[in-house]
């Protein structure tokens, strides 16, 4: 299974892409839309998503399950705006992979061939 995380004000635009990735991959897809406590709810870009929102919007990760996390969530130093580090939340979500990018077709391919950070 495939989870995509975003905010609210792309989850739209995602679910209209449900059904063809659904199609090419060959598994359930999924978007997850994670709410902004951070900063609050009228703030609806995946940019401005805590380590904390993402994490609270997936729960615990699953055996065999792929992440997709948006890549403008991350600074350069690889820590979300509340200062939580990539690794830690990889770490919170074993044993689903997670993979972090900045375009989701570009991510998916990376994932599908197995190349990436």
């Amino acid at each position: 299974r495939v989870r995509i995380v975003t905010g609210p004000s792309m989850a739209p635009f995602m679910d209209g892409l449900l059904a063809p990735l659904h199609q090419a991959l060959g598994c359930p897809v999924e978007v997850v839309v994670a709410e902004n406590s951070y900063f609050g709810p009228t703030v609806t870009v995946a940019g401005l998503l805590s380590g904390d929102d993402i994490a609270r919007a997936l729960g615990p990760g699953r055996h065999g399950e792929l992440i997709l996390l948006p890549g403008e969530a991350l600074n350069d130093d690889q820590l979300f705006i509340d200062g939580l580090p990539l690794d830690r939340l990889r770490d919170s979500l074993e044993p689903a992979r997670v993979e972090v990018g900045l375009e989701l077709v570009e991510l998916l391919h990376r994932a599908v061939r197995g190349t990436g950070p």
